[in-house]
């Protein structure tokens, strides 16, 4: 009997992905950590339809280290289960662990074997075993599968949306505190005159709108009073009016 080729379909899986965002540096200079998040449940595997005949799972159980006993520095009541008494309190025993590793493989031909790992079989042409019961339970999971990913979807938008509405809050209400104290910052005032109407304004202020000679200077006291004789946008705006008529 000749050796069996394994395969492993997982060997592409990250062709065509980009890697995550690097982590965030803190004013401390060291990586803000995220908090971790729930990964959704993986999808409904074909392979578990009936299941498959080609299909073999295999579930171990795997070593690990069982817990420590824990000091408490307290004296538990006396026959507390899983306690011992010791100078400095008392020792909890806990539990033995037990975790266990599940082995997916997929056997399509002789000689062949597939290492599936832990990722689902969307499709697959060799699928044989089963009843039309069992395919329809598969298909009323996959549904299901779909329907909360697309809620996951929905709400990830909706969330992307009022974050986007709050960026653009923020960066509105720091326009116009950038806008007011712009407005109240002293500056020396340089009276303009538009050619065309004789409205005055004055070059330093931000948004003081147009008045006359008398209106503008009881509003800049101080100015300057000096006239420009190059053409502003008003006097364009004017004489544009003005060649209309």
């Amino acid at each position: 009997m000749g050796a069996v080729k394994t395969l492993s379909p997982r060997d592409g899986l990250q062709e065509g992905f980009d890697l995550a965002a690097p982590t965030h540096i803190g004013p401390d200079g060291g990586p803000v950590m995220a908090p971790p998040v729930t990964r959704s449940p993986p999808r409904p595997s074909l392979c578990s339809a009936g299941p498959c005949v080609n299909y073999h799972r295999l579930e171990i159980q795997v070593e690990a280290e069982d817990p420590k006993a824990q000091l408490v520095p307290i004296r538990l009541p006396a026959g507390t289960p899983r306690t011992e008494a010791v100078p400095l309190g008392t020792l909890v025993h806990h539990p033995a662990t037990f975790h266990t590793a599940v082995h997916h493989y997929c056997y399509p031909s002789p000689g062949i074997e597939i290492e599936l790992g832990d990722v689902p079989v969307v499709t697959c042409n060799l699928h044989r075993g089963g009843s039309l019961e069992d395919l329809e339970k598969y298909l009323l999971a996959v549904a299901e599968w779909e329907a909360a990913r697309a809620r996951e979807a929905e709400q990830a938008a909706a969330a992307e949306r009022v974050i986007a509405e709050g960026l653009a809050a923020q960066e509105a209400a720091r326009a116009r505190e950038a806008e007011e104290a712009a407005r109240t910052q002293p500056h020396a005032h340089t009276l303009l005159r538009c050619m065309n109407c004789r409205l005055f304004w004055c070059e330093g202020c931000p948004d003081p709108g147009l008045a006359t000679g008398v209106e503008f200077m009881s509003q800049h006291p101080n100015s300057k009073g000096s006239v420009a004789s190059k053409w502003q946008a008003h006097a364009h705006d004017c004489m544009t009016r003005k060649d209309d008529k």
